[in-house]
């Protein structure tokens, strides 16, 4: 068991240096998974929902004609690149309106599309975005952001692996990047969530809000150590599902270190 456990930390360490690395167009486009449903607050009624597989995403559009009443398309939009700091990813493609057979019918007895424009969708931050789009000639331009329907479950103790990089620390001998085998602990209670990270050298314990932009979610802390550690840190776009767990981090600490790196764990 201690073998195969030792085999998984050095996958894991693997796969975060690999994440962690200068990330290639390719990789970019399926890193930066916008998957969910979106939509604008201030204007309930209408969204957009992203599938994407590595670098397209079928999009389909959901909202009312000229006519009121309900109607959508549907896209898919390819990759596009980057923005010059790797962010403001872009995907775009064309944009469909489909109609066919009654729903009812006996038999479904075929479909035809057409072509009525294109859409894109640009992302700065994985939870909002810029989607725009045009309809026989009518363009929109509409702000989005990812819709949450539920928070998602995080209480259970994991095993992992953190790839972190320190920068700009008081003492330069502590700066460079260290990937560790490491225990976690997660609790939340209502918005307070409760994080606590064991490796072989210290254990912490991070404390603060968490909140959730669709199925990613995020942790704003302070946090101790037992060697004395202490900081500010931000978990995001954390990513939760059965067998485990992923995110990235970004905090400073009482070393005057700049923290920056991914961590990614399955349960116990």
């Amino acid at each position: 068991m201690k073998a195969s456990m030792k085999g998984l930390f050095r996958f894991l360490g693997a796969l975060l240096l690999a994440f962690t690395g200068t990330l290639s167009q390719a990789w970019a486009a399926s890193g930066y998974d916008l998957s969910d449903m979106w939509w604008n607050p201030q204007e309930s009624g209408w969204g957009v929902e992203f599938v994407q597989q590595r670098d397209v995403i079928f999009a389909g559009l959901y909202v009312q004609g000229a006519d009121g009443r309900p109607v959508w398309y549907t896209a898919a939009m390819n990759f596009q690149g980057l923005g010059p700091q790797h962010v403001d990813m872009t995907y775009s493609g064309d944009l469909y309106e489909t109609t066919g057979s009654w729903f009812g019918s006996a038999s479904f007895a075929g479909a035809s599309s057409r072509k009525v424009g294109t859409m894109t969708v640009t992302s700065p931050d994985m939870t909002t975005g810029t989607l725009t789009y045009s309809i026989d000639g009518v363009a929109v331009a509409k702000s989005i952001r990812r819709f949450t329907f539920r928070y998602e479950e995080y209480a259970a103790a994991y095993s992992g692996t953190h790839s972190v990089t320190w920068s700009k620390c008081n003492n330069p001998a502590e700066d460079g990047t260290r990937t560790v085998p490491t225990t976690y602990t997660f609790a939340l209670a209502g918005t307070q969530m409760t994080v606590q990270a064991t490796d072989s050298a210290k254990s912490c314990t991070y404390s603060g809000t968490y909140s959730q932009d669709g199925r990613l979610g995020r942790l704003q802390s302070t946090y101790t150590c037992s060697n004395g550690e202490v900081g500010a840190m931000a978990l995001h776009e954390m990513n939760v599902q059965r067998f485990g767990l992923m995110g990235q981090l970004f905090g400073t600490n009482n070393r005057g270190c700049h923290i920056e790196g991914t961590f990614a764990a399955i349960v116990q």
